[in-house]
This record gives C-alpha cells, sequence and structure tokens, in this order.
C-alpha cells in the first residue's frame, strides 16, 4: 500500500467528485442544463398541498436532518423537482472478521442518478463520463446498465383525479399530489 495505489481509495475520491451533499447538488458540468424550473402555478400548487411529516418521516428512518439541511417547503419542492445521485452499493477487497491486511485488486460501486423531465439518460451518461476523464479518473470504466427518459404529469391533467379517487378508496384519505 506504500507503493500501490488503493482502488478503493481511488473509488471514493471519484465517487466524492459526483455530489455536494452539504448542497445536496450533482456536481457534474452541465447537469442541470436542461433542467426547466417549476411554474409559478406549480410552485403555488405544490406549497397548497398538506405539509410533508417531516418529523414523523425523520423518526421512522432514523435519520437526524435531511440532505442540504432542507425544512418546510423546500423538502417538497425537492421531492419534485431534484435530480439525485445515488451510491446503491459499493465494494472492495476483504470485509470478513479474520485480520487481513491486503491490498484489493479492484473496487466497485453502483450508482444511480433520478433524472426529471427534459434530462436525456444518454446525455447525462456521456456528461458523467467526460466529468471522470476531466477530473483525472480516466482508468475507472463506467458501465450503463440502464437509463429511462423522465416525465411529469402536469397536476391539472383529468388523470390526476381519476388516481387521487383510487388512492381515496384504497387508503382512506386524501393523496398528497
Amino acid at each position: 500500500a506504500v507503493l500501490v495505489q488503493n482502488p478503493a481509495w481511488r473509488m471514493l475520491k471519484a465517487l466524492n467528485t459526483l455530489y455536494d451533499e452539504n448542497s445536496g447538488t450533482i456536481t457534474i458540468k452541465d447537469w442541470y442544463k436542461e433542467v426547466m424550473p417549476l411554474t409559478t402555478e406549480e410552485l403555488s400548487f405544490i406549497a397548497s398541498q398538506p405539509m410533508f411529516d417531516e418529523e414523523g418521516f425523520k423518526k421512522k428512518y432514523r435519520i437526524r436532518e435531511f440532505v442540504a439541511r432542507r425544512k418546510g417547503n423546500t423538502v417538497k419542492r425537492a421531492l419534485t423537482e431534484s435530480p439525485t445521485c445515488n451510491i446503491s452499493g459499493i465494494a472492495s477487497g476483504y470485509i470478513g472478521m479474520a485480520a487481513k491486511t491486503i491490498l484489493p485488486s479492484l473496487a466497485k460501486a453502483r450508482i444511480d442518478f433520478r433524472l426529471v423531465p427534459n434530462m436525456m439518460p444518454d446525455l447525462q451518461f456521456k456528461r458523467l463520463e467526460n466529468h471522470l476523464v476531466q477530473s483525472g479518473f480516466n482508468d475507472i470504466s463506467v458501465q450503463w446498465i440502464h437509463g429511462s427518459a423522465s416525465s411529469r404529469t402536469k397536476f391539472k391533467d383529468p388523470f390526476v383525479d381519476i388516481v387521487k379517487k383510487s388512492a381515496r378508496l384504497v387508503f382512506g384519505r386524501n393523496p398528497v399530489v
């Protein structure tokens, strides 16, 4: 480990360049370029919806605070409009109970991104690849697994009323749209 770079540290450094946890933003160049801001009408609608049970959610999932210390209406907005970068898995080397001082031969991570309307998966994947190369991580290979373009049904669409009615019947209360 004094002469050979540890792939686990290398992977962690690369992953750390993708996302700023303090602001809750993805740091890949032009990541948000096609994102359309919510309209005034959409923002008013979101604000008019019942408050998200922040404390109940935190208690249920045993967390102290939300990403970027979001509170109030910013929580509801984040659920509606924010792309995400998520590490859904990471593995490297030996993690058993016996003592071992081996240098792992590789590190793997599985990441996923939540895209919002106007973001195209193939373009965002290219941006990810370019980001890694430009950040000095051209030794890390990236494999595309799956991608779907996002969509958002307008809150005034008649389909929304059908879904709300169904949800009321099934759950016995008004849904949050």
